[in-house]
């Protein structure tokens, strides 16, 4: 993978600076001696690198605007990748796309007199935007003696295609011969996780935090289920976690602070299964999948599969390991509230002291549960039928 980026830096309020024109050396005349390229390079290269050395010595002395002094900078760059062989498992490891990128940004606002209006600090910086897998956000605002605020928040894209994990790999002698080009258990998912913490009063004797974070973690997957034969069922994945946080500090002894902490958690797994592939047919017509393994020596999904391959789609022999439907779906609802009392002290000389009590409990419940299976069990020599429901 290679990666360029060609970067300027900005103030706000500041002049802006453009580059006027790419060089390609492919595009110069054959004819011009190696001389005047010794002195036209250095020249050029000057020209192109002032405005940017001038717009970055802008941005770290900033600019005063009213009450407050700007500071801004822009980061762009574009991403080249080059890379020979397989697509999903470079996707798998790597992941990364040609593109332009943001590759940072940076904004701080600060008070010249610790008297702003809604904040005396502001600092917000990103990362990773326009195709990257990880994005990041950090924002930072505090105003002098009322409260503190943080925030943050980063996305995470994972896809997972690497075709030999869960693979049967079914042997070339089997009759028929069906090859397994992915993985049965890929994915591709998105994580957003944010995490926002305010502290009200933080310089004087009594002071209140509160903190909220919230993860979700969806998208498409595949898993394989097994009755007999293993087929692949559809994983519409998705889980939710928010998180509630209330706390307060006293500080009425000298260098000594004590806290109580309040946390609220709630999760919530909504992840369903189901089997929405259906490639062959059984001899009434009824769709059917055989599932994944095909090794007829070793009776997988038995020694004879099929009875016609001249049918669209092909007809499945009635006696073999086979999934006629299968679903499942169960809303997952966990909550653990946790209470927590500590202190810190080095209230005495060549002395510190540390102590914390915690207490939690959990309640987990399933309030709606159902999976159903209709298809035919070898093992059991019998063609089973089944409705589960809690």
């Amino acid at each position: 993978m290679r990666r360029t980026k060609l970067v300027c830096t900005q103030s706000i309020g500041g002049a802006g600076s453009r580059l006027g024109a790419f060089l390609n050396h492919r595009e110069w005349p054959m004819n011009l001696k190696r001389s005047y390229l010794f002195w036209i390079l250095p020249i050029v290269a000057a020209a192109l690198l002032l405005p940017c050395l001038g717009a970055a010595q802008e941005a770290r002395e900033g600019i005063n605007s009213g009450n407050y002094n700007v500071k801004q900078a822009f980061e762009f760059g574009y991403r080249f990748t080059d890379f020979t062989g397989s697509q999903a498992v470079f996707g798998s490891f790597v992941n990364f796309n040609d593109g332009p990128r943001l590759l940072e940004h940076t904004l701080e606002m600060r008070s010249l007199n610790h008297q702003g209006w809604l904040f005396d600090n502001f600092y917000l910086t990103s990362m990773g935007y326009g195709g990257d897998p990880n994005n990041f956000s950090r924002l930072r605002m505090y105003k002098n003696k009322w409260y503190n605020f943080n925030a943050n928040f980063r996305l995470d894209r994972n896809r997972w295609d690497y075709n030999l994990l869960a693979n049967p790999l079914n042997p070339t002698t089997s009759s028929p011969f069906v090859p397994v080009t992915d993985s049965p258990h890929r994915f591709d998912t998105v994580r957003r996780m944010g995490d926002y913490n305010l502290t009200l009063f933080p310089q004087s004797r009594v002071r209140l935090r509160m903190g909220y974070a919230r993860s979700i973690h969806e998208g498409p997957s595949v898993y394989t289920v097994r009755a007999g034969t293993e087929a692949v069922a559809f994983q519409g994945w998705k889980t939710t976690l928010n998180s509630y946080t209330m706390g307060l500090d006293f500080k009425f002894i000298p260098k000594t602070n004590v806290s109580y902490d309040q946390f609220l958690h709630y999760y919530k797994g909504d992840t369903t299964w189901a089997i929405t592939d259906f490639p062959y047919q059984l001899s009434n017509g009824t769709p059917v999948n055989l599932g994944l393994p095909f090794n007829t020596v070793a009776g997988q999904p038995c020694a004879r599969p099929l009875t016609s391959t001249t049918t669209t789609p092909p007809t499945a022999d009635a006696t073999c390991n086979s999934f006629i439907l299968y679903n499942m779906s169960g809303n997952v609802r966990t909550t653990y509230p946790t209470e927590q009392l500590s202190f810190q002290s080095n209230y005495f000389k060549n002395l510190d002291l540390a102590g914390r009590f915690a207490y939690s409990s959990s309640d987990h419940a399933i309030p709606s549960f159902r999976e159903n299976f209709d298809g035919r069990y070898v093992r059991l020599n019998g063609r089973a039928n089944c409705r589960g429901a809690h």
